[in-house]
């Protein structure tokens, strides 16, 4: 996980549903713990993360410009300097959950070497990041000649690294929200998985990884690593199941 941003506390539950596209909806309380759609038009649904003693981490804004749903998204914007979480938090009510978030990407941005776009990472003693933060297992985009970001892992584990890429790659889609879905269990031995869907098609799978240093988790969304890029997220939850792209948050 790279470098974090401004840190707030807060806590609280969650009742709202779910249609999981086949059948009546359900309640979300039994499935999601968390979920943001930004309609409040501000961070009031971050800053209420389930967070235990945990802290937030907050470096972004609530903008009109782009919506997945309703009228208002996240927006994190690159700054050009250090890397930092726009949103995330501490989280460790569940081992193993599905955490998911739909995407939109104004451009194919030039120069981005690792930008993780989806990362979790764990602290403790040792650990050499900010706040006590040792890396974990991210989702990163990088930018290529051709115009594109390629989506592609990283564990910090040294047996790991850079896995191999999906077969064929995978390119974020660019002018249009996409949706992504990881199912993350936190291991410190080799009993961890981690899954990725793009768009509900599965991409990543691994199994018998050791995904955490320490048993504890934060997981969180980056700011852009370069000063004009911009990123918009919406519809984002940590859930029991998985949402998929035919899931509706209300």
């Amino acid at each position: 996980m790279l470098p974090r941003g401004p840190a707030s506390k807060a806590a609280s539950s969650f009742g709202l549903w779910l249609c999981l596209g086949c059948g009546d909806s359900v309640e979300l309380g039994n499935y999601v713990v968390w979920h943001a759609d930004h309609e409040t038009a501000d961070l009031s649904e971050w800053q209420a993360a389930p967070l235990g003693d945990g802290e937030v981490m907050l470096n972004a804004s609530v903008s009109k410009e782009q919506a997945h749903s309703g009228s208002y998204s996240l927006r994190l914007e690159g700054s050009g300097d250090a890397p930092m979480v726009g949103a995330g938090f501490d989280f460790n009510l569940l081992r193993e959950a599905y955490f998911s978030a739909w995407y939109y990407l104004p451009a194919a941005y030039a120069g981005i070497i690792a930008w993780p776009i989806l990362g979790f990472a764990s602290r403790g003693t040792g650990c050499s990041g900010p706040d006590s933060t040792c890396a974990g297992v991210e989702v990163m985009l990088r930018s290529l000649q051709s115009d594109q970001l390629l989506l592609y892992l990283f564990n910090s584990e040294p047996d790991v690294l850079q896995p191999p890429l999906s077969d064929p790659p995978v390119y974020a889609p660019i002018e249009r929200w996409f949706f992504l879905e990881a199912r993350y269990r936190r291991a410190t031995d080799h009993s961890g998985r981690f899954h990725v869907w793009i768009d509900g098609q599965p991409i990543y799978g691994h199994e018998g990884w050791r995904t955490a240093e320490f048993d504890n988790l934060f997981w969180g969304i980056n700011n852009p690593p370069s000063a004009d890029a911009v990123l918009y997220v919406d519809d984002v939850a940590i859930s029991q199941v998985p949402v998929t792209p035919d899931g509706r948050l209300e």
